[in-house]
């Protein structure tokens, strides 16, 4: 009853609209990935971390840019099941990063 969407009995419109959440979960485990084991000195954490989180917040612009291009807003359905099937997939890959806890460690 919220959705900004005028269209709320559409499904496809609904589909496409979750994909573009899920692509930012993608991207938040691919940032878990790349924190996971990693160890940081006390002095550059802040920056070391900045740089990994630019990088993935560069990518996550680039791919919800890309996918509503590809898709056409959910109009192109064949584009739209490619991206249906490719978020999926990432998803299922880093299942092992859903988990909101990942070490890393501080090192003087």
């Amino acid at each position: 009853n919220k959705s900004w969407a005028k269209e709320t009995n559409n499904p496809e419109l609904l589909m496409h609209e979750q994909i573009h959440f899920n692509i930012t979960e993608f991207l938040a485990r691919k940032f878990r990935q790349q924190l996971k084991g990693k160890t940081f000195s006390i002095k550059t954490f802040q920056s070391e971390l900045n740089i990994i989180q630019s990088g993935i917040y560069k990518e996550s612009k680039e791919m919800q840019v890309l996918y509503d291009k590809e898709t056409e807003h959910s109009v192109n359905v064949v584009n739209q099941q490619k991206w249906n099937k490719k978020i999926a997939e990432g998803l299922k890959n880093l299942v092992a990063f859903s988990a909101t806890e990942i070490s890393c460690t501080l090192t003087k």
